[in-house]
């Protein structure tokens, strides 16, 4: 049974960086030795997502008694505004939202360093 989850939040915030390693954690340890699974090993410098990347793993889950492989599909949206009104395209009944945040300090220090570096893009 499909399982969907969409991972929402403002830009540069870390959606793909939660929804990878949402990803690395179901993967077993011969599967993270696997050259075809290192696009889901987060990264700390992980590039800004344009668009929405999407993530399939697949994760162990009970019900009535037994144990059944779930398919779940993560929806990593692109935090900046122009994205925000695509989320709820792809809402649907059992969908579960991930809302991921940046603390305020963190962001303000972020944005002053990309402005100095000349990186900044509003988001």
């Amino acid at each position: 049974m499909p399982e969907s989850a969409g991972v929402v939040g403002s830009g540069r915030c870390g959606k793909t960086t939660v929804s990878k390693a949402l990803a690395w954690k179901a993967l077993s340890a011969a599967e993270r030795k696997n050259p075809d699974n290192a696009h889901l090993r987060p990264r700390r410098d992980e590039s800004s997502t344009a668009n929405i990347r999407l993530d399939e793993f697949v994760v162990a889950s009970t019900a009535d008694h037994a144990t059944l492989p779930t398919t779940v599909h993560l929806w990593d949206f692109g935090g900046q505004e122009i994205y925000h009104n695509t989320h709820r395209l792809f809402a649907s009944e059992g969908t579960v939202f991930v809302i991921v945040t940046t603390h305020f300090d963190t962001h303000t220090a972020r944005v002053k360093r990309e402005i100095e570096e000349d990186k900044w893009q509003p988001g």
